[in-house]
């Protein structure tokens, strides 16, 4: 979708919010009242995988939109990555991912799951820090975007930088593992214009309080004048479509497996191990950046299939939920 490109003609403006308003108005109602997979009734309980090579995942046994049958001419399957060892993945194999045509009229006007690459402090200044989670979390994601509201979903995503001129035809970027981040000027210039034009960015992935400062820092370099919030559990976010139960937070499968809920390898947590949600604010009070720090959300998202448990801990009831969420709130605010 094109809500953020300054040069957009006024007919291609009103296309765009025509659309929007009516994908939207289908998104609310379609998921709010014939989707209660994640608002689990006494009697319901959620049916995991039923093993970690087919990912066909059933989310509710009774009023709940089946998550891998949502769309009932199509069942898919998503392709199992066992990934046991931090930094050890076998290459991921798109065509193992659902992928679904995009109807005529929608081609300029669809949801795309667009991932911000950048340049990163220690381990070379290109490092690869922007790849976490990359591509499996993005695809699915993507999917269940697509197999769970009426929104009109790109299958493939996309990767940029922020210096690319298509960065104005998308409302959402996503970071992932930023806590050694680091922007060129030009970047930081970019990155300030299209937030204050009505764009929005997730970060995500990134622990413990020397993470934070290091996040800030680059965050001020955006918004010299502005101070994050952190967003209460009463904020929108947390409920405008599912209410998130419980804590949300989400540790990587990696220190799950270690019986850990945070990821220390990051840094000493120095006592704070909660998961915070920092958001910086325009003028007119709008949310223009999502920081989840102490979370990785996106794990949730990348590693769905791989263990039943961690599915119905993280995938289920925090990053699917709160993605869909964030989804929502952005398109309709």
């Amino acid at each position: 979708m094109n809500p953020i490109n300054g040069i957009l003609s006024t007919t291609r403006y009103r296309i765009w919010t025509g659309c929007s308003a009516v994908i939207l108005i289908a998104v609310v109602v379609h998921t709010a009242f014939g989707i209660s997979l994640f608002r689990q009734s006494p009697q319901s309980s959620p049916s995991p995988p039923a093993s970690t090579v087919n990912r066909g995942i059933k989310l509710s046994k009774e009023n709940g939109r089946n998550l891998a049958s949502a769309n009932s001419q199509n069942h898919f399957s998503l392709q199992d990555f066992s990934r046991q060892q931090r930094g050890q993945r076998p290459s991921s194999d798109r065509t193992s991912y659902p992928t679904w045509e995009i109807e005529s009229q929608f081609k300029e006007d669809v949801f795309t799951f667009v991932r911000i690459q950048y340049d990163s402090i220690g381990r070379g200044r290109r490092g690869g820090q922007w790849r976490n989670d990359y591509p499996d979390c993005d695809w699915n994601f993507s999917v269940r975007l697509h197999e769970l509201t009426s929104i009109k979903v790109d299958p493939n995503g996309k990767v940029i930088r922020l210096t690319d001129q298509s960065l104005f035809d998308h409302p959402f970027i996503y970071f992932s593992n930023i806590n050694r981040m680091s922007l060129s000027e030009p970047e930081i210039v970019s990155l300030r214009k299209y937030l204050l034009k009505g764009g929005f960015m997730m970060a995500d992935d990134f622990w413990a309080p020397e993470s934070w400062k290091h996040v800030y820092r680059e965050m001020k370099r955006v918004f010299p004048d502005l101070e994050p919030r952190e967003l209460p559990r009463t904020h929108e976010i947390f409920n405008i479509v599912y209410d998130i139960q419980g804590v949300p937070q989400v540790p990587s499968i990696i220190a799950w497996n270690q019986g850990h809920t945070f990821e220390y390898w990051h840094g000493d947590p120095q006592g704070d191990e909660a998961p915070h949600f920092w958001g910086f604010f325009d003028k007119n009070d709008r949310l223009m950046a999502l920081l989840c720090h102490n979370n990785d959300i996106g794990d949730g998202w990348e590693r769905e299939g791989e263990n039943k448990e961690y599915f119905k801990t993280y995938s289920e009831r925090v990053s699917y939920p709160l993605g869909i969420n964030i989804v929502t709130y952005i398109m309709t605010h």
